[in-house]
């Protein structure tokens, strides 16, 4: 499968229940209207994702409870100490992902067996960014774009 963005990395981003997202729907709005307003700026608390090779992109694959829901492609991580308030509550964030506005999408669930049927190294669904080997690219990407369209046709 084309890789037009040159990424060269796959990692899973748990989404904050305790603070930030309390529902899925939640996430699901953060992904399709509150991410694009904010240019693709997506704000983190504590740590942010060690990007090997800064010369690439990386598919993340976003994670709530214990599902993929959906996915967008990390352009780079950015150290910008500031605050915003969620929730009622005044959180300071270390930095924000940039991701591609074009590239984010909610999908359909991917359930952790289905990923461990592409990689058996993913043992579970935790708050750690795994990391899935780029040798799954294709088969990873090829079940992301068809959980996209599951999703969109269930929309309609």
């Amino acid at each position: 499968m084309a890789n037009p963005y040159n990424i060269r990395e796959i990692r899973i981003l748990p989404m904050d229940k305790k603070e930030e997202f309390k529902t899925e729907e939640e996430v699901r709005k953060f992904l399709s209207v509150k991410l694009i307003q904010r240019d693709g700026r997506y704000y983190y608390r504590e740590r942010g994702i060690d990007i090997k090779d800064k010369d690439g992109y990386v598919l993340v694959l976003f994670q709530y409870d214990a599902s993929i829901i959906g996915y967008g492609i990390l352009k780079n991580v950015e150290l910008d100490i500031c605050t915003d308030v969620v929730n009622g509550k005044t959180i300071q964030y270390n930095g924000y992902f940039q991701f591609l506005t074009m590239t984010i999408h909610n999908i359909s669930y991917v359930a952790l067996r289905e990923l461990q049927q592409i990689d058996n190294r993913i043992t579970h669904f935790s708050n750690s960014k795994w990391r899935i080997k780029m040798d799954y690219f294709d088969e990873i990407y090829h079940l992301l774009l068809q959980k996209q369209a599951e999703f969109a046709q269930n929309k309609t």
